[in-house]
């Protein structure tokens, strides 16, 4: 428009006298009192969005309490038929015990529906797919080479 002036530079020194226009009218002696009551009204819409965003937090930590989780000691045999046991611990480490007398002890993790195991002996990691139905659990390898646990029994 034609009260910016000469572009940029008019749109900029209209934006300069808004600016300070606001500023007097808000500096006002009879407006002082009034930011008191704007401050208060804020104070309350920022208390309520903290309110909410404990709300929904606590919600997403509920949320996550109910879900199954395979620390413990699981006992059942490979599609090989080997008696195996699996311990899987709070803390992220497990052991892996077998009939014929091997005993691991390594890490694993959780994403989703995948159980990533890593033994001390082992040379990669192995990743299963996992599904927990009660006190069962299976763990299907995502590769071919791996065992499968069709049926794990929790102890």
């Amino acid at each position: 428009p034609s009260e910016y002036g000469i572009e940029d530079y008019g749109r900029m020194k209209t934006q300069r006298n808004f600016i300070m226009a606001t500023a007097k009218q808000t500096l006002q002696a009879k407006n002082i009192f009034k930011i008191k009551g704007e401050y208060k009204i804020m104070k309350k819409i920022v208390s309520l969005i903290l309110v909410i965003a404990l709300l929904i937090t606590t919600l997403f930590i509920l949320a996550g309490c109910g879900k199954a989780s395979v620390v413990g000691t699981w006992s059942g045999k490979n599609n090989d038929d080997v008696e195996t046991e699996w311990e899987f611990k709070k803390d992220g480490k497990c052991i892996m015990k077998n009939a014929y007398g091997y005993e691991g002890e390594g890490t694993y993790s959780i994403e989703d529906t995948k159980l990533k195991i890593k033994l001390k002996s082992w040379d990669e990691e192995k990743i299963y797919e996992f599904k927990l139905e009660g006190d069962k659990l299976s763990l299907t390898p995502t590769d071919p080479y791996s065992p499968k646990y069709p049926e794990l029994i929790k102890k």
